[in-house]
């Protein structure tokens, strides 16, 4: 009878099957570790390369921030914009009214001004009025003198002196009474206009034009009422206060982004190492980068804006200078760039090509002479 070896058979090939499915794993990671680090080794030669070819430094865009503030003491009654609305020149912004306008009115020991302007006028009508009974008396004894004057006229015993004379009194008598009438009428219709002003003013109501936070409401007249316009077409960017609160003199109430890039001062702020300084100045082209697909030319506009230091997330294990020199740099003309860049601080890197460096350092580099001063004798 034969053996049968069948179980030892398929233990030999599962044995085999094992170290093959290991060699494939095996040269598989070695594959992929080789791509890897050749993948590696072409960036860092990249890299290596284009440090070589460029000079880079760090800085950011500079735009200018269009704050919104308070004037005086204001009290915010409600907000007409939101973040990220789109303005025009002269849209309304916010309405407010003046905190001392508002305590002048509710001030029981201080009368305003148009409430004393409004009694003047009613004192001065009672005066005017007054004159005119007067004067009318005046014209009736001068009227009874011009006809007895006329009588002595007509029998001889007097010539027509006094009677001219009489009859310019009762000309300028009549005059002065057609005068106080009309200052009568004029001063009457500005006590109304002042009446009528004291009732929106609210001085007959505490429901109106109360103090801010009062139990009375929010209820303001066109007398007192504000409204805080744009200056400029753009966009809001924050608001800092909520309808119904009260802004100090000087606070920022919101920002506005102007959309005319131009009146807002836009540039691009440098950090410059001493040692590249030189390299900056004597550069024809400067580029600065945003991200891969942004890029934009620019021009020096001046070094040496003062000394600063380099921020925190920019400086590492290996940065030399903690004290780095501030240059500006112009965008130049003509270019077209993305609306999201142009925000103050956003950072950007500034490249400059080694082998492109045209200028010659005399003519780029200003230079100061300084001058000996003779000792004292």
């Amino acid at each position: 009878m034969k053996e049968f070896k069948f179980e030892q058979h398929t233990e030999e090939q599962d044995a085999l099957f094992l170290l093959k499915q290991q060699k494939k794993k095996l040269a598989k990671q070695q594959v992929i570790f080789a791509a890897a680090f050749i993948v590696a080794l072409i960036f860092l030669i990249f890299y290596a390369v284009s440090r070589s070819v460029y000079t880079y430094y760090d800085g950011y865009i500079s735009l200018d921030k269009n704050n919104i503030r308070a004037a005086q003491d204001i009290y915010i009654l409600k907000m007409k914009a939101n973040v990220g609305d789109s303005v025009q020149k002269g849209d309304t912004l916010f309405s407010y009214v003046i905190i001392s306008h508002i305590g002048d009115l509710n001030n029981i020991n201080n009368e305003p001004a148009f409430v004393q302007r409004t009694n003047d006028m009613k004192t001065q009508a009672m005066l005017a009025r007054q004159e005119i009974p007067v004067l009318r008396e005046q014209l009736r004894q001068l009227q009874l003198q011009l006809h007895s004057e006329r009588n002595d006229i007509f029998y001889g015993l007097t010539n027509n002196t006094k009677q001219n004379d009489l009859k310019a009194q009762i000309a300028e008598t009549q005059a002065k009474i057609r005068e106080a009438q009309n200052k009568v009428r004029i001063y009457l219709m500005r006590e109304g206009e002042g009446r009528i002003k004291l009732i929106h003013s609210g001085l007959y109501s505490r429901a109106v034009n109360a103090m801010p936070y009062s139990p009375y409401g929010n209820e303001y007249t066109d007398e007192v009422l504000n409204y805080a316009c744009a200056p400029e077409d753009g966009f809001i960017t924050d608001i800092h206060f909520t309808n119904y609160s009260i802004a100090i003199k000087g606070d920022e109430v919101l920002n506005l982004k102007f959309r005319d890039i131009d009146k807002s001062h836009l540039h691009v702020m440098t950090y410059v190492p001493v040692d590249k300084a030189r390299s900056l100045l004597r550069a024809d082209s400067i580029e600065v980068i945003v991200d891969d697909r942004t890029r934009f030319s620019a021009h020096l506009v001046r070094l040496g804006l003062g000394v600063q230091q380099l921020p925190d997330y920019l400086m590492n294990n290996f940065s030399r200078d903690a004290m780095v020199i501030m240059a500006t740099l112009n965008i130049n003309k003509g270019q077209e760039i993305p609306f999201w860049v142009l925000n103050n601080n956003l950072p950007v890197k500034i490249r400059v090509g080694k082998f492109f460096l045209h200028k010659k350092l005399k003519d780029a580099e200003q230079r100061y002479l300084i001058k000996s001063t003779p000792p004292p004798r």
